[in-house]
């Protein structure tokens, strides 16, 4: 399975088997999921950026299996975080 990179907050890459209709997803908190069923239309749309904010729910609906577990130590700590403004 061929994997490609995403900009993406949430995702470091995606890979997708045609015959098989499986998309694997790396998350940046170091889950893995590979997803059942999914059309190449969809794939498509999550090479975009920012797809889980389009797709993701779509995405969790459709069978999907966990192959590594998020661990908090995988987190990259150096990455920007979004803050809400301070009310004054």
């Amino acid at each position: 399975m061929q994997t490609n990179l995403v900009l993406s907050d949430r995702i470091v890459e995606v890979g997708y088997e045609q015959r098989t209709r499986h998309l694997r997803v790396e998350f940046r908190d170091g889950a893995v999921r590979e997803y059942s069923g999914v059309d190449i239309g969809l794939y498509h749309q999550v090479l975009q950026p920012h797809p889980w904010r389009r797709v993701g729910k779509q995405l969790e609906a459709l069978p999907h299996e966990q192959l590594h577990a998020a661990h908090p130590s995988d987190v990259d700590d150096s990455a920007p975080r979004h803050r809400s403004p301070r009310r004054r």
